[in-house]
């Protein structure tokens, strides 16, 4: 059972992915595909909704200014899954919004998931 242990411990580190191999295995390839992914999905992690939601925004954040409604949407779809204690859902959304346009790197990234945690 031991090496077993030792077997997993080396094999799982190793499976690490891109943002865009990441994306590419929930089959999203677009903004108009992540915002399928959120609308369709019911049952899967919060985590898991909060990675695919950074990195497609990361990934696809050229599109986001030409396609506001469907981003304002998917914002919307992931707000739903975090606890809205201090802002309304419509304050939070366009907070959320106006700083992926802004966002700079992964970090900003960052920052706008631990917004959406709040």
């Amino acid at each position: 059972m031991n090496q077993e242990n030792n077997i997993l411990d080396n094999v799982l580190p190793s499976f690490t992915f891109s943002k865009k191999e990441y994306l590419q295995i929930f089959n999203i390839n677009s903004l108009l595909t992540l915002n399928n992914f959120i609308n369709t999905t019911s049952k899967i992690s919060p985590t898991t909704i909060y990675r695919i939601f950074i990195y497609g925004m990361y990934e696809y954040q050229k599109n986001i200014i030409n396609s506001p409604e469907i981003t304002i949407n998917i914002i919307s779809k992931v707000v739903e899954y975090s606890n809205l204690k201090n802002k309304s859902a419509k304050e939070k959304i366009d907070m959320i919004y106006k700083m992926i346009l802004s966002a700079k790197d992964l970090d900003d990234f960052k920052k706008i998931e631990s917004i959406i945690e709040k």
